[in-house]
């Protein structure tokens, strides 16, 4: 703010409670237990800047989904004022992944895999900023969604503009996405992205599930099947809406490879028990889609 003002630019300190469990839930109370955390609001006619200003890596006009959408007061000369900080949609909350596998013969795949992240799902990659190369592979081991592959060589990049934004590059191998039987080869779709969190609601909850934030996630994988294969049979187009979120799957033959697209959207919203046995037949109808197999058959036997 002192910067700023040295600037000759405006800006206010603004208290919020950040966090899970911290926030400012009842405007028409003072207290000062319901803040923990301090940032800055810079206004303007157009577009109000919120910065975080305890971190040194996350980007400007960013302020992280602890902070998002929900109260903050603005200290003002004429005294506090409470307005909202920026809420995104699940349009701004993205994840754009681009995979591409080269499957062979013995049941491996060569892969690079390419993802676009931006507010909200930039917080996936976000913390590997904190690490060196060498920890930052360890945690991508983790992190993408396979048991057994290798890692050739990967690059991370901030690509943050007007938004918060990164760009992972990995190439690699898998050691197994396919099993053989007789003459054909049963694949499985593999996209090395973390999607939603598909485990079934517990019957005996009772309390409402709550989530904070709507965000998307789309893969676009592309698959070069082995040379002497054919293409017997694709995954089924699927798509299933519910209370909870929204789900669609493609697979298109292109040429003699293969083109599946898929997207999930999250809704945000704190979801009652009565919804929970359709929100389960939802989790249900995604996971039977994305465990759908790919059949190839060898033409020279």
């Amino acid at each position: 703010k002192s910067l700023l003002k040295c600037a000759g630019i405006e800006a206010f300190y603004a208290e919020i409670g950040s966090g899970d469990y911290q926030e400012i839930k009842y405007p028409k109370f003072a207290s000062a237990d319901q803040t923990n955390h301090i940032i800055v609001c810079v206004p303007d006619a157009q577009d109000t800047i919120w910065l975080e200003c305890t971190s040194q890596k996350i980007p400007m006009g960013y302020i992280g989904d602890n902070n998002m959408n929900r109260y903050a007061l603005l200290i003002k000369p004429e005294g506090g004022v409470l307005v909202r900080t920026p809420n995104y949609s699940s349009e701004q909350n993205t994840k754009l992944v681009q995979t591409k596998l080269s499957v062979q013969e013995d049941g491996s795949a060569k892969f690079t895999f390419q993802g676009n992240y931006q507010n909200f799902m930039f917080e996936e990659v976000f913390p590997l900023y904190y690490y060196s190369p060498d920890d930052q592979k360890k945690m991508l081991l983790k992190k993408l969604s396979s048991k057994s592959f290798t890692i050739d060589n990967f690059s991370l990049t901030d690509a943050s503009d007007s938004a918060a934004k990164a760009q992972l590059v990995v190439n690699g191998k898998l050691a197994q996405i396919a099993t053989k039987s007789g003459n054909r080869l049963f694949v499985t779709p593999t996209y090395l992205s973390e999607s939603d969190n598909f485990d079934k609601i517990q019957a005996k909850r009772t309390k409402n599930v709550f989530q904070s934030m709507a965000y998307s996630s789309s893969d676009k994988l592309d698959i070069e099947i082995p040379a002497n294969y054919a293409i017997e049979s694709l995954p089924q187009d699927t798509e299933v809406k519910s209370v909870f979120g929204s789900y669609a799957l493609y697979a298109t033959r292109v040429g003699n490879n293969i083109r599946i697209e898929r997207k999930i959207t999250t809704h945000a919203g704190s979801f009652a028990p009565t919804l929970f046995a359709a929100i389960n037949d939802y989790k249900q109808q995604v996971q039977l889609a994305n465990s759908q197999k790919i059949i190839l058959k060898r033409t020279d036997q």
